[in-house]
């Protein structure tokens, strides 16, 4: 207690060169009114702060959701800077799968109904290209951000997976003041009945009952099987997950060698496990038209096929065929046979 009341003391004593704290309070304080004052005085017309103006847009351009971006359209008077982020985009050049405009709108289909695939491959597809985004109900922010993505670049040829009816009727609803507001175009959404009918589900689903995973994982698979009908309809697929940015004309790269050459393209995980990811999967039916390449004549099957006289498939045809058909073994197998049942999100991963 006495060493504490001494270090107090000392403490209290005043400093022969420390000033006062109250003359630092007075002088922060005039700091800050004179910023104050330099401020009110500024010259808000000068180029400096021109320049840090977002551009507005009095029109629909069919490029965005305005609320998406921040709520209701800009006045007519905001300035429009020389290089901002925007005014980069407006001057890059059109893709040249550039579809805003160019579609119609596709009304809530079962896609495993009779005609529906071909309908929403006809009505939704941009010179043989369609893109597909999966969402439910409860995830239709994130379908409208991705919304936002594809019509930013200039893409319309895209269709929402949902996994039931009702969903893509609860997006459809939750766009219209979008529509009403700020004059956007429609939103196409399509669900399938099958695989969902499928009696292997039962299996997998938790023994409490149905959960939102168990509705994610029949999501996932089913849009395989989309994948598959539509590639069947002569049109490229690629398949995207909406939690990320495109960032430059996907199509100046999928349609360019090298990549252009390839059948199936997937991205791949950069952690330690390289794994496979399927946010991003493309499917290109006229990626290798002559069969196996050069060095691998006469050690594959296309060319075997062909001589045997067979039809001859795209491969990435038959390649998201095959990754169908792993799904269809995962609802197919007895899994009271098994000596141990896995987790559901094991098999998931696999």
């Amino acid at each position: 207690h006495v060493c504490a009341r001494r270090w107090y003391l000392q403490r209290r004593r005043p400093h022969p060169w420390r000033v006062p704290m109250s003359l630092y309070c007075r002088a922060l304080s005039v700091g800050v009114l004179v910023g104050v004052v330099l401020r009110l005085t500024r010259n808000d017309d000068s180029p400096a702060v021109s320049a840090t103006l977002r551009p507005s847009f009095t029109h629909n351009d069919g490029r965005r959701p305005r609320s998406v971006l921040g709520g209701a359209p800009r006045a007519s008077t905001a300035a429009t800077p020389s290089h901002g982020a925007s005014d980069q985009q407006q001057q890059q050049p059109r893709s040249a799968y550039h579809s805003v405009g160019k579609l119609q709108s596709l009304p809530i289909l079962d896609l495993a109904q009779p005609g529906a695939i071909r309908q929403a491959a006809r009505t939704r597809s941009y010179k043989k290209e369609i893109i597909i985004f999966e969402s439910d109900k409860a995830m239709a922010g994130w379908a409208f951000y991705w919304v936002n993505q594809m019509r930013r670049k200039g893409y319309e040829h895209w269709l929402i997976l949902a996994d039931k009816d009702e969903s893509c009727s609860s997006i459809r609803s939750q766009w219209e003041p979008m529509m009403t507001t700020h004059g956007e175009e429609p939103i196409s959404c399509a669900w399938s009945s099958y695989p969902r009918t499928h009696p292997g589900w039962a299996q997998w689903q938790p023994r409490k009952g149905e959960d939102n995973m168990h509705n994610v994982y029949i999501l996932w698979s089913t849009r395989w099987w989309v994948a598959l009908q539509l590639l069947r309809e002569d049109v490229n697929v690629l398949s995207l997950d909406v939690d990320a940015v495109l960032l430059t004309d996907i199509y100046a790269l999928l349609r360019s060698p090298p990549l252009s050459q390839q059948d199936v393209i997937i991205t791949r995980n950069t952690d330690a496990s390289q794994s496979l990811n399927c946010g991003f999967v493309y499917f290109n039916r006229d990626g290798s038209p002559d069969g196996a390449p050069k060095e691998l004549e006469g050690s594959g099957c296309p060319e075997q096929h062909v001589a045997a006289g067979a039809p001859s498939v795209p491969a990435a045809e038959w390649v998201c065929e095959l990754m169908w058909e792993r799904t269809r073994l995962f609802l197919e197998v007895d899994a009271r046979a098994l000596a141990k049942m896995p987790a559901r999100e094991v098999l998931w991963e696999q």
